[in-house]
């Protein structure tokens, strides 16, 4: 069927062999750069996307009508909030506004505590007919940068968009549903009854007692990530070194709570900066910037940041087959054969459709001509020619000048990709230091101060989602180096990593972790005395030495 197609093209279509042979080439080239590519726009590693994805437009109107009409009904009440925009799951917050416009005083603890209860209480019963939520937005989309007059800036492959919102439907929709609108203020107001602040208990000055002299009814919720050997879970728990110094707090002020866990470091802070977590505890950096959006307790914990790279081979053998394996595992290699691969069937077809119909080295069959096609291509583009078949038409003739002479530069770019490979492998060992990372692969978590150091040192990164992800790119070769915190990097040294990855140069970018709470919580005083006194009376020391020992 294929040859009857190609028949009725040269025959009815295409009588000029000259117009076949270029359109068939055009042809076959843009498909060979459509498939060139395509594979790149998925190959990068996961990144830290600000905005809202254009994909996702459908639940941006459902959650952005109903946070609008919630905001305005929240104002009627005597709050003000502001809607914000998650940066790792790209969701839409509402969240309470904690500076006046006009001062530096913060919102009163007893007023944020109110206005999360009666946010969260209107967030429940707002409920927006489907129909109304078509009629609201209005979309338009625009090449320029964002305007903020009312509009909502996506992002989407880093190009800016801007959509036009109908600001005045939320207050049209909700003095078209007066009456509804009421019952609900009517239930949310309730919620202010009882939120003034209950301190958890008091510690007495000087006392070493273990025993608190009040407790809470409330029961906290603590949120934490694994961080070894810091937070560890095994057996279906969390349990490490931050756990039981919480654990420890929590008994002396008599606090109740559950924990939970979250995958990443940026959901875990967002939890916190959200007001749905009371407590955050893991190896959280205290920074300035982190300062800005929550509170946090005093240092607990020094550390820094280091550098893991691959272990070096101990024998020659050991040696080859790092250097195999490298190279076989990089993804460029096979991107670079699947390039190959299509620039012969490029050429194969180029060769077959003008020596096919004069030429019975090249058989008019299409699936025996382009098997024979492409082989002549092949053995000619590496230089070895062995001459079983040649071109004899002039067209064809000039086509197999320009592929023997390309055929230099395809072999030699080709050599050179390995001989980089082998290359960059071999000076992989010369990272040292902080210094040497310019230039080559280097992951870290994203989201982490690890992260942002190395944006701030100007050295290019691969941010992965979690320890693990980078662990594997690291011992796969996939990556020259993993910068992240020392006291997880050396536990895994010690462990999964022994004998696979080392750690080079010492602790920089001194760094201290604390214990994450809201803005302006309340708890944040007792849980520092309650610290301090761990520290002073020894206990803090008993806590270290049971997971890291003397």
């Amino acid at each position: 069927m294929i040859d009857n197609i190609i028949n009725f093209w040269q025959k009815k279509i295409l009588p000029s062999n000259l117009l076949r042979l270029g359109l068939t080439a055009f042809t076959l080239v843009i498909l060979l750069i459509f498939t060139a590519y395509q594979p790149l726009l998925g190959s990068s590693p996961p990144q830290v996307s600000e905005g809202v994805s254009v994909v996702n437009q459908p639940i941006l109107q459902v959650t952005r009508l109903n946070l609008e009409v919630v905001k305005q009904l929240l104002a009627e009440l005597g709050y003000q909030v502001e809607i914000v925009q998650s940066l790792e799951n790209k969701d839409l917050h509402l969240v309470p506004i904690i500076t006046s416009k006009n001062s530096n005083v913060r919102l009163s603890s007893e007023k944020l505590m109110a206005t999360n209860l009666v946010t969260q209480k209107l967030l429940e019963l707002v409920t927006i007919p489907p129909q109304d939520i078509d009629e609201y937005l209005t979309l338009t989309k625009s090449e320029e940068a964002p305007s903020f007059q009312g509009g909502v800036s996506l992002t989407s492959e880093n190009k800016p968009k801007n959509i036009t919102l109908n600001q005045n439907y939320p207050r049209q929709w909700i003095d078209r549903n007066r009456e509804r609108v009421n019952h609900w203020l009517a239930i949310a107001k309730k919620q202010t009854v009882e939120t003034k602040e209950q301190p958890v208990a008091t510690l007495v000055n000087n006392s070493t007692s273990k025993e608190a002299t009040a407790t809470t009814n409330k029961t906290f919720k603590v949120v934490t990530k694994r961080f070894e050997p810091l937070v560890n879970y095994e057996e279906d728990r969390y349990q490490g070194f931050s756990i039981d110094f919480w654990d420890e707090i929590a008994e002396r002020l008599g606090i109740n709570y559950e924990l939970s866990g979250v995958e990443t470091i940026d959901r875990l802070l967002n939890q916190v900066k959200n007001n749905t977590a009371d407590i955050a505890i893991a190896g959280i950096s205290i920074t300035a910037e982190r300062e800005q959006e929550m509170d946090f307790s005093h240092s607990y914990y020094e550390s820094g940041l280091q550098i893991l790279v691959p272990q070096r081979a101990t024998t020659i053998s050991q040696s080859i087959w790092n250097r195999i394996l490298a190279i076989v595992t990089r993804p460029q290699l096979y991107f670079g054969i699947g390039v190959f691969i299509l620039i012969l069937l490029v050429a194969a077809h180029i060769i077959w459709l003008t020596e096919r119909n004069h030429n019975p080295e090249f058989p008019s069959g299409y699936s025996q001509g382009i098997w024979e096609s492409f082989w002549w291509a092949a053995v000619t583009v590496t230089t070895v020619g062995y001459g079983d078949k040649t071109p004899r038409k002039l067209p064809g003739r000039i086509f197999g000048l320009f592929w023997m002479c390309a055929g230099y530069f395809i072999f030699a770019y080709f050599t050179a990709t390995v001989t980089t490979s082998l290359t960059i492998d071999g000076l992989n060992s010369s990272i040292k230091g902080i210094e040497d990372l310019r230039g080559k692969e280097v992951a870290t978590i994203a989201g982490t101060t690890a992260n942002q150091y190395l944006r701030e040192q100007k050295i290019a990164t691969i941010p992965y989602k979690n320890q693990e992800q980078a662990y594997l790119a690291l011992q796969t070769r996939q990556i020259d180096a993993l910068v992240y915190d020392a006291p997880a990097l050396q536990y895994y040294v010690h462990n999964q990593g022994a004998g696979k990855v080392k750690i080079v140069g010492s602790i920089f970018k001194p760094q201290n972790y604390g214990i994450a709470l809201p803005i302006n919580s309340p708890y944040r005083k007792q849980i520092n005395s309650a610290l301090l006194q761990l520290m002073e009376d020894g206990t803090y020391q008993e806590i270290k030495t049971r997971w890291f020992g003397d």
